[in-house]
């Protein structure tokens, strides 16, 4: 090919090409290819599926009559979240010739604990549980006032106590009702050695006790032989045999102070399935399932990480599961179970409103286009439960459109 060259003017022309031919060449090349590809396009077979069809004609879509169950349960996963717990020790309160052995014990893991309840024995002397409104600080003996008084009394009385008065003063009859609950579970009130005042005790209803006169030994309440119960609900978790060496660690006993709950995250989608009041069925691995009832629903959270967004489920734990660890998977699952029924897509059934039908595709007995009057009997998750008297059966083909 020539360079270009400069007219007079300055302008630089393009040299002529020095094959032209080789442009026609390529140009006949292209159309005959094209030609080809028309020809070998035209000649292909047509599917039977587009054969049938016209230009404007919509595309048929059928469906199968199904045997399904239309009422899916809607599963989530949760994990146990372990509740509160109170540990109860030893209080080393013997003397250097008593082994703190415990001697008897009241109570089994598991247990609900009672106001009232003997909750075991270290060396003799007992440890009885009493749910209590405000902390008892100190041992409490006759003539003795404050609010702690007043919080053993009514706990005493909730025990059964009677014949004194649930006040800030604790009297005589206080603790004849303190000795009764006690000798019930078999044993006394501690005494010690006092002078007794020479003023009288006013008890119930203006009565009047006198103590005797002299050194005696007197009946007091050891704070140390109360197990202050702070909750309404109260679940032991451990606690010490017999025989067991009483010592600050390990503790007596473990108490379930709040209750564990499986606490589950639900997305946007399964918000409706789980309000508060829901009726769910709990499963997990070793144990038979359990019924519970959705006791809370969080504010909606963006989550994070393995978290995704969606509300906290609260459901309280079952009783009989109460020894679950933390973090066991628990599996929540709410709605019927549903057996199979005769089904068919809800997007099949024509004139819902009125006297529904279906057009059949392939049914025994009717034409591909035939009008087949159908029976709803529920509709679920996009299904319709259709009855057997329409004359359907699983297989059986029906159109969706047109």
């Amino acid at each position: 090919m020539a360079e270009g060259r400069m007219d007079r003017r300055g302008v630089v022309r393009l040299p002529w090409v020095v094959r032209p031919w080789m442009l026609a060449a390529f140009a006949a090349i292209v159309v005959l290819i094209g030609a080809i590809g028309f020809v070998v396009g035209a000649a292909l077979p047509r599917s039977a599926a587009v054969e049938g069809l016209g230009d404007d004609e919509p595309a048929l879509v059928t469906a199968a009559v199904e045997s399904r169950a239309i009422v899916d349960r809607t599963v989530v996963q949760g994990k146990v979240t372990a509740g509160d717990t109170l540990e109860i020790g030893h209080a080393a309160r013997e003397g250097a010739d008593v082994v703190p052995y415990v001697t008897s014990v009241g109570v089994t893991a598991g247990q609900p604990l009672q106001n009232g309840s003997f909750v075991l024995a270290v060396a003799g002397r007992p440890m009885i549980a009493l749910r209590v409104d405000a902390p008892l600080y100190r041992s409490l003996r006759v003539g003795d006032e404050g609010a702690d008084v007043r919080a053993f009394e009514a706990a005493l009385a909730a025990a059964g106590g009677t014949d004194f008065d649930v006040d800030e003063r604790l009297t005589w009859y206080t603790m004849g009702a303190a000795e009764q609950l006690w000798e019930s579970h078999g044993y006394t009130l501690p005494t010690e050695t006092v002078t007794p005042a020479s003023d009288p005790e006013t008890g119930a209803a203006g009565a009047v006790e006198t103590p005797p006169a002299g050194s005696v030994e007197q009946r007091y309440i050891n704070v140390h032989e109360i197990v202050q119960l702070f909750t309404d609900t109260t679940t032991v978790m451990n606690v010490a045999a017999v025989g067991s060496l009483a010592s600050s660690e390990p503790p007596l006993v473990v108490l379930r102070t709040a209750p564990s709950t499986v606490t589950v995250r639900i997305t946007v989608l399964e918000e409706q399935a789980f309000p508060v009041g829901a009726e769910v069925t709990l499963s997990t691995s070793g144990e038979g399932d359990e019924v519970a009832v959705v006791s809370a629903v969080g504010e909606f959270t963006a989550g994070g990480g393995e978290v995704p967004p969606g509300r906290d489920v609260t459901i309280p734990l079952p009783g009989s599961w109460a020894d679950l660890p933390d973090g066991t998977v628990v599996r929540v699952s709410v709605g019927e179970e549903s057996e199979p029924v005769l089904a068919i897509p809800l997007t099949a059934i024509r004139s819902a409103d009125s006297d529904p039908y279906v057009v059949v595709e392939d049914v025994s007995g009717h034409a591909p286009g035939d009008r087949l009057a159908v029976v709803v009997v529920e509709t679920a998750g996009g299904w319709a439960q259709i009855d057997e008297s329409s004359g359907l059966a699983p297989g059986d083909t029906i159109r969706l459109s047109p």
